[in-house]
């Protein structure tokens, strides 16, 4: 399995998303309810990774990498090597 963790703020914008040619078969989101509201979260995963399924949650606080984020989202795209999403 591969995998690339993400994040996005309004102040950095997005980190670590991986590039168009990394084509996950699965992409899990988690943000706070406010930012999700809108929909440009999900509408940029999709544009980005217009073939994979994409999952998004709403959260009260995101861990990322040992820390928390409050004000944005933090996701995963995972790449599965011998099993399939449909």
């Amino acid at each position: 399995m591969k995998r690339a963790a993400f994040t996005w703020t309004s102040v950095s914008g997005w980190v670590g998303l991986p590039e168009a040619d990394f084509a996950p078969d699965l992409v899990l989101y988690f943000g706070s309810r406010f930012i999700l509201a809108d929909h440009h979260v999900f509408d940029a995963l999709k544009e980005r990774f217009p073939q994979t399924i994409v999952l998004g949650a709403s959260g009260g606080g995101q861990i990322h990498r040992g820390g928390i984020i409050d004000d944005g989202v933090t996701g995963l795209a995972l790449k599965f090597e011998h099993s399939t999403i449909r």
